[in-house]
């Protein structure tokens, strides 16, 4: 008897240890990991990223902290950042938070508290851009040892980026964000892309070359829509509406 006790011990414990979550924003478009997300404006209205963190587990609660792994061009003031109810207006590279009261717990099935969010104010000095804020999302034990696989995104401002820019980390120049037959799109590398609903459902996947390239998009219902392209270590998001 004391051997199967043991043995079921472990075996929940090796559960929860790889209990894992996943981050979406409030369209409900996953933030992956070494996504980048950005922005042109300092505006709350347009430069907001709110997020959900849901732990996929029905049964177990888990806990989460998140980490400002790095700073480019930037010294994290005029920034806030909402977590577990509180919000501060100074973020600091390497910080891990919450700072005080340990992690935040997810309840099994459940998500964190709403309204967390990002949000850079802060103009920078008119020269030096972008300004990258790495963060990383991760789940700790409950000796607040970390555990599992860890989600890492850049939020990055530049004012320079346009609309046909935006997210172009990957050199990648979307024509057409307004499509009903076909998405023309102009690859300065080879990637994968994934096409996916606004609810965060896959429709499509593939490749694209270096060059000129066409998505077919005429069995697509009207609406908005998210495409992610990945060269396999970075990703960029863009948006396109289908008439």
């Amino acid at each position: 008897m004391k051997k199967i006790s043991l043995l079921l011990a472990l075996l929940l414990s090796a559960t929860f240890t790889y209990a894992q979550f996943n981050v979406t924003d409030y369209d409900d478009v996953q933030i992956l990991d070494g996504d980048i997300r950005a922005f042109n404006s300092t505006s709350a209205a347009d430069a907001t990223l709110y997020f959900w963190i849901n732990n996929e587990s029905q049964t177990d609660d888990i806990f989460v902290r998140i980490q400002l792994e790095s700073i480019t061009n930037g010294d994290g003031s005029s920034y806030q950042f909402c977590f577990a109810t509180l919000c501060i207006f100074d973020v600091a590279e390497g910080q891990v938070y919450p700072v005080n009261g340990g992690p935040v717990t997810i309840p099994a099935g459940g998500t964190n508290a709403q309204f967390d969010k990002f949000f850079n104010e802060n103009d920078g000095d008119g020269n030096n851009y972008p300004m990258d804020f790495v963060w990383k999302f991760f789940q700790v034990d409950g000796d607040d040892n970390e555990i599992g696989e860890s989600i890492s995104f850049t939020y990055r401002f530049d004012p320079n980026l346009s609309i046909t820019d935006y997210e172009n980390n990957l050199g990648i120049t979307l024509q057409n964000t307004i499509s009903s037959d076909f998405l023309n799109i102009e690859s300065l590398n080879n990637l994968s892309f994934e096409m996916l609903s606004l609810n965060g459902q896959l429709i499509n996947s593939g490749q694209i070359e270096a060059g000129l390239n066409k998505i077919n998009t005429s069995n697509l219902n009207s609406g908005l829509y998210f495409i992610k392209f990945s060269d396999g270590n970075n990703s960029s998001t863009l948006k396109f509406v289908v008439k």
